[in-house]
């Protein structure tokens, strides 16, 4: 039989830590997939929201027709140029 240095034994102790360590880390990781999983759902039913409310307001103001059929207020420079910047950060 080979004679085991200490030095292997404290590498292979450290190895098995590490192996052991990153075992666990697994184990969190999937428990936070799964509450990231029930946050990014959530994250698109409200964005699903915002996007309904966005074409309701856009069809109620007529943003898509043709000009003389348009709310006059999308006429107003100060308005449509706020509008503008709205749409742009979305």
């Amino acid at each position: 039989m080979i004679p085991i240095e200490p030095v292997s034994l404290t590498i292979g102790a450290v190895a098995l830590a590490g192996l052991f360590s990153l075992c666990v880390q697994c184990f969190d990781l999937i428990e936070i997939g799964q509450k990231v999983s029930a946050d990014y759902e959530l994250l698109i039913v409200k964005l699903s929201i915002e996007k309904r409310r966005l074409m309701t307001w856009g069809e109620a103001i007529g943003i898509l027709r043709p000009d003389q059929d348009r709310d006059p207020v999308l006429h107003d420079p100060e308005t449509r140029k706020l509008i503008e910047r709205i749409l742009s950060s979305v």
